[in-house]
Order: structure tokens, then C-alpha cells, then sequence
């Protein structure tokens, strides 16, 4: 098996020294910007005439933290309870035309599934999640 030749990848930082890197990991980390860009982009262009940013990206950063730890920290557990989240989130922008309509129910009781179900769910699985060892520990470089 050959060994492919590795990068020498200076990063930015005093304390950081240059890190090999395989040469198949950059194409794919510019790849990810680039989709977190896309994704970024629905929160900044508006898909209606007259934007009101006063609610900011209404508690989709509680989701974003609800799907990683539903998801454990696996990118194909987290593609899918992403989508998971974004049935219920869609139920709120198209309940008036489906079958839930003749319920009667208020638009803000469609637009809270999504963190009923977040807390519902986090109710049983977080005590199964397990976060990466290093989350939440800071860098020092004396302890390397």
C-alpha cells in the first residue's frame, strides 16, 4: 500500500507550528465551507419581498445544538435528524393547505413542533450521546 505525500500547511496562530496534512483533506474542508455557506445563505437572502430580521434565525441555533447531540457527533445521524427537524420545521409554512388545516390549530403551535420534538427526543437520547473528549477543553499548548 503506498503511503500518499503529505502537505506542509502553515496555519496563522503563534503557537501553532505547520501541520501535515493528507492532500485529499483540503479539497474536502473547502468543500464543507462551502456548504455551510450555502446553508448560511438562507438566513441572509430573504424568500419574501419585505425581510424582518427582528427575530433573528429564531431558535435555529438551539436545533443546530438539538440535531448534533440527537445526531451523536456522526455526520450520517446528523444529516438525518436534520432532516427529521426540518419536516416539523416545514410544517409550519405549508400546515394551512395540507389535511392539518381542518384541526383549527394556531400557526404558533406549528412553528413550536420543531423544539417540542427537540425536547422530546433530547429527553431520550442525551444520556446516550457521547461528545468528542477534547469538546469544551481549551487549547494549551504545554499540555501536548
Amino acid at each position: 500500500m503506498e503511503v500518499p505525500e503529505l502537505l506542509e500547511v502553515p496555519l496563522p496562530g503563534a503557537l501553532v507550528l505547520p501541520l501535515l496534512v493528507e492532500p485529499e483533506v483540503v479539497p474536502v474542508v473547502l468543500l464543507s465551507g462551502a456548504l455551510g455557506a450555502i446553508g448560511g445563505l438562507a438566513y441572509i437572502v430573504p424568500p419574501v419581498q419585505t425581510w424582518n430580521f427582528e427575530v433573528g434565525v429564531a431558535g435555529a441555533g438551539f436545533l443546530a445544538l438539538a440535531v448534533m447531540i440527537f445526531g451523536q457527533w456522526k455526520p450520517f445521524n446528523i444529516c438525518a435528524a436534520a432532516m427529521f427537524f426540518a419536516v416539523f420545521k416545514s410544517l409550519a409554512n405549508i400546515a394551512d393547505s395540507t389535511f392539518l388545516a381542518q384541526l383549527h390549530w394556531s400557526s404558533n403551535i406549528y412553528n413550536m413542533m420543531p423544539f417540542i420534538a427537540s425536547m422530546i427526543i433530547l429527553a431520550f437520547t442525551s444520556k446516550n450521546s457521547m461528545a468528542p473528549k477534547a469538546e469544551g477543553i481549551p487549547y494549551d499548548k504545554g499540555s501536548r
